[in-house]
Parts: structure tokens; sequence; C-alpha cells
């Protein structure tokens, strides 16, 4: 809820606060709260790609870190790989004797 916020303010140039109907200090501690959540995101995400050897691997990274940042969980999460089956190989086909990988059964 909170990126969302985040988002849809910098889109509109409206406050959080006006698009969910919040008035008063709660709506202000809302607004300083979701403003300092976003800048906190775009600063992590920023700096997470800065070292990296190419503009492919550091884009990978700024998508690791905005997704362990939102709550994935990084010991289980893909994000910023590529699918080693996107070209349609299935995963059921038998290894041939050169394919020492999936001989091996790893």
């Amino acid at each position: 809820m909170a990126w969302s916020a985040w988002t849809l303010s910098q889109a509109y140039g409206r406050t959080p606060s006006e698009f969910y109907g919040i008035q008063a200090a709660a709506g202000l501690i809302l607004d300083i709260g979701i403003m300092a959540f976003g800048k906190h995101v775009e600063a992590v995400v920023q700096n997470a790609g800065q070292d990296a050897i190419s503009p492919a691997f550091a884009k990978m990274q700024e998508m690791r870190a905005f997704a362990e940042l939102m709550g994935d969980d990084m010991s289980q999460s893909n994000v910023g790989f590529a699918d080693p089956f996107a070209d349609g190989l299935p995963m059921d086909r038998e290894a041939d004797e050169q394919d020492e990988i999936l001989a091996s059964g790893y």
C-alpha cells in the first residue's frame, strides 16, 4: 500500500492523504511517512546497481533491491534473473549423453 500511495502521489501531484481522504494531523503524518518510505526505496534502488559491471547487471541488482524492500523472500525469489526455460524447452525432456548437466541429475 505504501509504494502504491507513493507512486500515485508522484504521478498525480497529490498527497497520499488526499487520495485516502485522511485529514488534519493524521493526514500530515501519513504524508510524511509515505514520503520517507518512497524516498528510501528510491535511494536504495538507485544505489543498488552503482557497482555493477554492466547496465544489465545494474538493472538486475536494482530489481532485486526493490523486491527485497517490498517484502520478497530473497532466498526463494528469482527476481532479476532470466527464466532458463523461457525458450520453451520442456522440463521433462530426456537427457542425452552430450548434456552433462542434465545427465548428472542437477
